[in-house]
């Protein structure tokens, strides 16, 4: 399959920023919060107390009050209630009871809530957003993923968190901010599946995983490392039994067991599991790696002046 993107699994969790005010019209909500920077919107809100803390805690205060040109994306109290067990809920945990947090865990929080923030020439308006597009985060290592409902002028972020049509463009004086319902989980702190869920490029996978039913092992297997085939790869498949089977999952059609077999030896054949996760530039010489089905290798070759890898000679990371 073409177009393979690698991938890497850490641990789950995540945890969010932002903020947002009042109600009523676009007009009125720019009029009573532009004069005010983002940090001083969030404080003027009692449903955003939460966020408030963390900003505090992770020492993010003046970054987001001074700096120009900002978007944030504001999950509400409510989202960082429904966050799952894990390391980031434990850190939200700690500021809510106001316990000091170590330098680790500010680190940690820090990262979570600059992935809510967009600094980009202009700030963004949900209007703005046309097409399924991504943008480079304040946290330099992580994109979110926009997908527009451009008849209901809705934006979709990273596959499942909405911005409230209510509480949207709401302007402040060094930016603009949009209520969320969901926190936004950085790869980082996300499993692979999670990974993989929040790109609109690759829901094909998304759907083949949970219709082999192995949705779990990739989500709880550690060091694992995923070649990942964008919907265009699974779309450039040849006839025969594999696109058929692909085909039956995009249509939503159960599959039966001996399909369900099928698929998973070729969704393993993408994973490996090992003693570390592999980065590209691990990969310094012509090798092989077992795959996550036993039965099969994956062959590859570097090219170590361009930082490039080919798998099972042709296929491009």
């Amino acid at each position: 399959m073409k177009q393979l993107v690698n991938f890497k699994g850490f641990a789950v969790a995540a945890i969010l920023f932002a903020a947002v005010s009042g109600c009523g019209s676009d007009d009125e909500e720019t009029s009573a919060t532009g004069s005010q920077d983002i940090v001083k919107t969030a404080q003027s809100q009692d449903s955003l107390s939460t966020l408030v803390a963390a900003i505090q805690a992770a020492e993010l205060a003046s970054t987001l009050s001074t700096t120009k040109n900002l978007t944030v994306f504001a999950p509400t109290n409510a989202a960082f209630d429904a966050l799952p067990d894990g390391a980031v809920k434990d850190i939200v945990g700690k500021v809510a009871a106001g316990t000091e947090l170590s330098a680790e865990e500010k680190t940690a929080l820090s990262a979570v809530l600059t992935y809510h923030v967009v600094n980009a020439s202009a700030a963004i308006k949900s209007s703005d957003v046309t097409t399924n597009t991504t943008q480079k985060s304040l946290n330099a290592s992580e994109k979110i993923y926009f997908v527009p409902d451009t008849a209901a002028g809705n934006l979709t972020l990273n596959g499942g968190a909405s911005v409230d049509a209510d509480l949207r463009d709401v302007a402040a004086s060094n930016g603009v901010v949009h209520v969320i319902d969901t926190v936004l989980i950085p790869d980082a702190y996300s499993t692979l599946v999670g990974a993989l869920q929040k790109r609109y490029s690759h829901t094909t996978l998304v759907a083949a995983v949970t219709a082999a039913n192995i949705g779990t092992t990739v989500a709880t297997t550690s060091n694992l490392t995923l070649f990942a085939p964008s919907n265009d790869a699974f779309a450039a498949l040849g006839d025969g039994a594999v696109k058929d089977i692909v085909t039956k999952v995009g249509a939503g059609t159960a599959l039966s067991d001996s399909e369900k077999t099928a698929l998973t030896a070729v969704l393993t054949y993408h994973v490996i599991d090992g003693s570390a996760a592999i980065k590209s530039s691990d990969v310094t010489a012509n090798t092989t790696q077992e795959s996550l089905n036993s039965n099969e290798k994956l062959f590859f070759v570097p090219d170590t002046s361009y930082g490039t890898l080919t798998i099972n000679g042709d296929t491009e990371v």
